[in-house]
């Protein structure tokens, strides 16, 4: 289990719990990183998808990122070798710019003109050595991805490195090529979004570190995210300084700190979440024994970011009520603040959640249980 003082990766920079830690207190170099890092990927997604003939949208996968960004000073975290990380390490600053920006853009720009050293018409367009970085970025067999960057020491300059979640062959085919325009979004199944095929993804399973269990379907970032943010709003709550709305909550006493619990709640509050009924959440009753939070963002939004909203939505309700002096579970709260209020209860010790990606019904959704 993640308990709330021993979780080694907590400074770790990662993605998935990117937003939520912007919201809380950190260190300022923390946060300038993070905001650095943040824009690389939005640049990356841009460059990855300026071919009409790629078959599908990547996906920024968190998990690999964080893999990637601890492999960067620490070889003994292995990339799994069901990945290709980018062997071409682009050094960062080296020329004397420090547009991080401006630098990563050149960067994949070269990666992406590799395309002009073979012929790729009709059936040529395979991969090979002389367009590795090229191929990486423009096959349709790669679902997932992530770039990061960073510097070791004083000593050395920044370096970026992409990683994909398929490796790539000799001769493998990187795409289907089609001469009409109309058939890019084809077959019919393909939601498509800017002439590429947007498919339900699962984050890459192998990615380092590992999560706790697999029975709950989340990454080992999004269950540390759960459980730093819920305990987070606690101590808030703890401290006096939940703001309802007649000022502040009062204060919480004993308040115990939450441990994640992935193989038995997590799993249970996976199995709840059916994604053929995404219209009718409010229907979903919570196991017995547990109390329950639900929350739905669009497809759009990744699995990290719909939990980070979830957890941040649920924890602002008290926003809208008077928590009287005996913090009381009252019709107010009840009809204004249903979902505030298991986050706080001070019978929960343990708490597990569940995020799925239901693209064929336009949603990403999470879900949450306590052991109360």
């Amino acid at each position: 289990m993640i308990k709330a003082a021993d979780n080694p990766y907590d400074r770790i920079p990662s993605l998935a719990g990117r937003n939520a830690i912007l919201s809380i207190p950190m260190p300022q170099e923390d946060a300038n990183l993070i905001s650095r890092l943040f824009t690389i990927h939005i640049v990356i997604l841009l460059v990855s998808t300026l071919s009409n003939n790629v078959e599908t949208f990547p996906v920024w996968d968190c998990d690999l990122e964080h893999n990637a960004w601890l492999n960067l000073c620490n070889s003994d975290i292995k990339i799994n070798s069901n990945f290709y990380a980018t062997t071409d390490k682009v050094e960062i600053g080296k020329s004397g710019n420090c547009n991080i920006t401006e630098v990563t853009l050149d960067a994949l720009k070269v990666w992406w003109k590799q395309s002009e050293a073979k012929d790729l018409s009709g059936n040529k367009n395979k991969y090979s050595g002389a367009i590795k970085n090229f191929g990486r970025m423009a096959t349709g067999e790669v679902k997932g991805f992530a770039c990061t960057y960073s510097n070791c020491n004083k000593n050395t300059p920044n370096t970026l490195m992409c990683v994909y979640d398929k490796k790539l062959q000799p001769d493998d085919l990187l795409y289907t090529t089609v001469t009409d325009e109309n058939d890019v979004c084809a077959p019919a199944d393909c939601k498509c979004e800017k002439r590429l095929c947007q498919y339900e993804y699962t984050g890459a399973e192998k990615a380092n570190p590992r999560p706790l269990c697999a029975q709950d379907g989340m990454t080992f970032d999004m269950q540390t995210m759960a459980t730093n943010m819920h305990n987070y709003y606690r101590r808030v709550l703890a401290t006096g300084w939940g703001e309802d709305s007649n000022g502040y909550a009062p204060r919480a006493k004993q308040l115990p700190a939450l441990e994640y619990n992935c193989k038995d709640i997590g799993k249970k509050t996976l199995a709840l979440i059916d994604c053929t009924k995404v219209d009718s959440l409010h229907t979903i009753t919570a196991t017995p024994g547990y109390t329950l939070n639900y929350h739905k963002e669009s497809y759009k939004v990744s699995r990290e970011e719909t939990l980070e909203k979830a957890i941040t939505s649920w924890w602002e309700q008290v926003k809208g009520v008077d928590i009287n002096d005996k913090a009381e579970y009252t019709a107010e709260v009840r009809d204004k603040a249903k979902f505030f209020a298991p986050m706080v209860l001070e019978g929960a010790t343990q708490i597990g959640c569940a995020v799925k990606d239901c693209r064929s019904t336009g949603y990403t959704v999470a879900a949450c249980q306590y052991n109360t």
